[in-house]
């Protein structure tokens, strides 16, 4: 199942766009019980209506091609032109489109040479380089920002996010604390859950992602669906599954096209069809011995066959929907390791092909911002772990996160560096900042390494 419990390279990088947008005019309170929507995590429409995803969508489209034929007419201003950015980086988050965020880089690059002293394009392009993991560079010209009178809230934002993401969390939620005590908001609210989320603490997370969606007063569904992906993303790193399946379920009814949101729900529907898979074999086997029970389990067993079948098809559909319309290679590398699995086999080995070719292209252009993902994917389904291992210790470089300390130690144990995976493991032992998947990994590799050593061989 941890193959498919795998968190989105650009998941947490999505608050770039949402935490620094400006409050848009109030909306209606949410209807029904106020008691039972105080500890409600998730609201339906009807509790919370937000604008059809669809045309919340449309919208936005409409929004950047009438702001870059507006260009077309003549010079547009810094504000203009950081909000065009900011708008494609949305888009691109949203809609899996890696080059969207291209875009917006080469739009912030261009409009800091044209404006070197307007505050406001250092920012847009710390928000470009930030979305393509580009962090150093991008904490470089939030200094510049700030040096040039840009609010100091909307660049700590942008500098929350950077560490986060290069898992420096300490530093990350004392500027979300400052934040949030500022202007509680979703956004603000949102963003501290999601970094407690990754710190550990669960109930804490959960209580300031029910508070954050209490303070939503707006008919834009965007912030709304990144909360509840948010949420989606700690259960499932908490490995409650019916609870993740949950969240990214109201995630994509609101926004019906949101990439992340289909691509993890497919990972979820991926890993309860094997649970299912697997208790029908054990149905099938405690039959072999005892015929009353075989008399009940008959049905059980088919039930659960006929359960895994429905969610696999539902896995590799949303999957391919995503591999056909994102230029992130994410998607097409799930669908080849789902089709390894359950077949065609033949389509599995098309869909790693397309993969393999875009991680490359795309690690020539923005090694950081693929890197681990590009990892997972040559220590797995493509089958090379020495490229692996080189990926992986390329994206610990930038980003101190689980999931890289992670993918450093599936590389040295693929590699058989036993020395590498001691090492990693005792560093994990002493700082003791890591979630219980890695948790276990760790003493896993720990147990290993004191066994192998030769100072345990007395008392063995």
């Amino acid at each position: 199942m941890r193959q498919y419990l795998r968190r989105s390279g650009w998941g947490v990088l999505m608050l770039v766009c949402l935490v620094t947008s400006q409050d848009l005019p109030p909306a209606s309170q949410p209807k029904g019980d106020v008691a039972a929507l105080e500890t409600k995590s998730l609201l339906s429409q009807a509790e919370l209506p937000t604008t059809d995803g669809a045309i919340a969508l449309g919208n936005l489209q409409a929004q950047i091609a009438a702001e870059e034929r507006l260009a077309s007419y003549g010079p547009l201003t810094v504000s203009q032109r950081a909000a065009i950015a900011e708008l494609l980086i949305m888009r691109g988050q949203f809609l899996g489109r890696i080059v969207d965020y291209e875009q917006a880089e080469a739009l912030a690059e261009q409009l800091v040479v044209d404006a070197p002293a307007d505050g406001k394009a250092f920012l847009a392009r710390a928000q470009a380089r930030t979305t393509l993991h580009r962090f150093a560079e991008a904490l470089a010209d939030l200094a510049e920002a700030e040096r040039l009178g840009v609010n100091s809230d909307r660049c700590a934002a942008v500098r929350a996010t950077i560490f986060q993401a290069s898992g420096r969390y300490d530093e990350a939620l004392a500027i979300r604390q400052h934040l949030t005590q500022a202007r509680p908001d979703i956004r603000s609210l949102g963003a501290e859950a999601a970094v407690r989320a990754e710190r550990g603490e669960i109930d804490e997370a959960e209580r300031l992602f029910i508070k954050a969606q209490q303070q939503y007063r707006d008919v834009s569904p965007f912030p709304v669906v990144w909360l509840y992906f948010q949420q989606g993303l700690m259960w499932m790193w908490e490995g409650n599954l019916e609870q993740a399946q949950a969240a990214f379920e109201a995630a994509c009814a609101r926004l019906p096209g949101y990439a992340a949101a289909q691509g993890h729900l497919a990972m979820i529907e991926a890993a309860l069809a094997r649970r299912e898979r697997a208790l029908a074999v054990f149905h099938r086997w405690m039959q072999e011995g005892d015929l009353e029970y075989a008399r009940e389990g008959s049905q059980a067993t088919r039930t659960g066959e006929e359960t895994a079948g429905r969610r696999y098809e539902r896995a590799l559909a949303l999957l391919r929907q995503q591999a056909h319309s994102s230029d992130d290679p994410e998607y097409a590398s799930q669908l080849a390791r789902l089709l390894k699995e359950v077949g065609p086999v033949g389509e599995a080995h098309h869909w790693r092909e397309v993969a393999a070719a875009r991680y490359d292209e795309l690690m020539a252009r923005h090694p950081e911002a693929v890197a681990d993902l590009a990892a997972d994917f040559w220590l797995t389904i493509a089958g090379d772990a020495q490229k692996g291992r080189l990926l992986a210790a390329k994206n610990l470089e930038t980003r101190k996160t689980p999931r890289a300390y992670e993918l450093v130690l599936q590389a040295a144990v693929a590699t058989q560096e036993t020395p590498t995976v001691c090492r990693v493991a005792e560093y994990l032992r002493v700082v003791n900042q890591m979630g219980p998947r890695l948790r276990i990994l760790a003493v896993r590799a720990l147990t290993t390494c004191r066994r192998l050593s030769p100072s345990s061989e007395g008392h063995e």
